[in-house]
C-alpha cells in the first residue's frame, strides 16, 4: 500500500483555494484546516467520522481513509471504556515532491479534539481607553474553565504581549494588567458549545483563548495590514498539567483571535499522526 499520493499543481491549487488561473511559486508549500466530529466504540476504534470543511473529493478520500484507521486509548467512564465524540481539527500541509516539481505530497500537521465553540455573543472586550489614546495594541491569551453547560467559570491570563515597547517593565506590566482586566471581564459573559461527550454526557473543558486588541484605521480596516510585532510579556503561573499541555502542542502560536483550544480532551491517540503522509 502506498503511504502517500502525489498531487498536480491544478489539484493543489483547489486544496489551497487558488484561483486556476494563478500559477504558484516554485518554493510555495499549501496548508489548510479540515474539520469535523468523530465517535469512537468502548475499544477506541472510530465507529462514525464527519467532515464539516469542504475539501476536494480526492483530498477528502484520503483524510477519511487515514482518519476511519485510526486508534484511541479507550476513555474509561466509572472504571469501565464508553462511547465517546469529539470535534477534530486536522491541519494539512502540502509539500514540492522533491523528485518532480509539479507534484505534492499532503501530510497531517496537527491534530486536536474537542475545541469549544461559542454559542452566544456575550460582551465583547472593551478596549482600555487610556491604550486606545496612546494607539497601544496587545494580545492576550486566557486560560478559560468551562463547565459542563458552557459557561465560563474561571479566566486566568496565561500571556500578555504589547504592541510596543514601554519605558519600563513597570510600565509595561500595567499596560498588560489592563489589557488582561479588559479581557477576563468580557470572557466571564461568554458560553459555550462543548464539543465533547463521553457515554452521552458532555465535559466541560479548559480551553487556550487569544484575545487581539488591535487599533483600526479612519477607514475603518487594521491599522497595519501586514506584519505585527508584539513584545511578550512573562507567563503566568498555571496547573503543570495544563502548562505542559500548551508547551508541547505549541498551541498557542496556530491559534486565530478569538479562536479556543481544548487542553484537556479526553481524546488521545495510541499511534502518533503528525507528520505522517496521507
Amino acid at each position: 500500500m502506498r503511504l502517500f499520493r502525489t498531487f498536480t499543481i491544478a489539484a493543489l491549487m483547489a486544496f489551497a483555494g487558488t484561483p486556476a488561473i494563478a500559477a504558484p511559486a516554485k518554493s510555495a508549500n499549501y496548508e489548510m484546516v479540515a474539520n469535523g466530529e468523530v465517535r469512537i466504540d468502548p475499544e477506541g476504534r472510530v465507529s462514525d467520522y464527519s467532515l464539516s470543511s469542504t475539501l476536494t473529493p480526492e483530498i477528502a478520500a484520503l483524510v477519511d481513509r487515514s482518519v476511519r484507521g485510526w486508534r484511541f486509548e479507550p476513555i474509561l467512564q466509572d472504571g469501565r471504556p464508553v462511547t465517546a465524540k469529539t470535534a477534530l481539527r486536522i491541519r494539512l500541509l502540502a509539500n514540492r515532491s522533491a523528485a518532480d516539481s509539479d507534484n505534492f505530497t499532503v501530510s497531517i500537521a496537527s491534530v486536536e479534539f474537542g475545541a469549544p465553540r461559542r454559542s452566544s455573543a456575550g460582551k465583547p472586550p472593551s478596549y482600555p481607553r487610556l491604550a486606545a489614546s496612546v494607539r497601544l495594541g496587545a494580545k492576550v491569551l486566557l486560560l478559560l474553565r468551562i463547565d459542563d453547560t458552557g459557561k465560563v467559570v474561571e479566566a486566568l491570563p496565561y500571556k500578555t504581549s504589547l504592541g510596543a515597547r514601554t519605558r519600563s517593565e513597570s510600565d509595561a506590566e500595567s499596560w498588560r494588567k489592563l489589557f488582561e482586566r479588559a479581557s477576563i471581564t468580557a470572557a466571564k459573559t461568554w458560553k459555550y458549545d462543548l464539543t465533547e461527550s463521553v457515554a452521552g454526557r458532555r465535559i466541560g473543558t479548559y480551553a487556550l483563548l487569544p484575545i487581539v486588541f488591535r487599533i483600526q484605521s479612519e477607514a475603518g480596516g487594521a491599522e497595519e495590514d501586514d506584519w505585527i510585532g508584539y513584545v511578550p510579556g512573562p507567563v503566568h503561573e498555571l496547573p503543570e498539567e495544563l502548562r505542559h499541555e500548551i508547551e508541547a502542542n505549541d498551541r498557542a502560536s496556530r491559534l486565530a483571535d478569538g479562536e479556543a483550544a481544548a487542553l484537556n480532551s479526553r481524546f488521545r491517540l495510541i499511534d502518533d499522526v503528525v507528520g505522517k503522509a496521507l
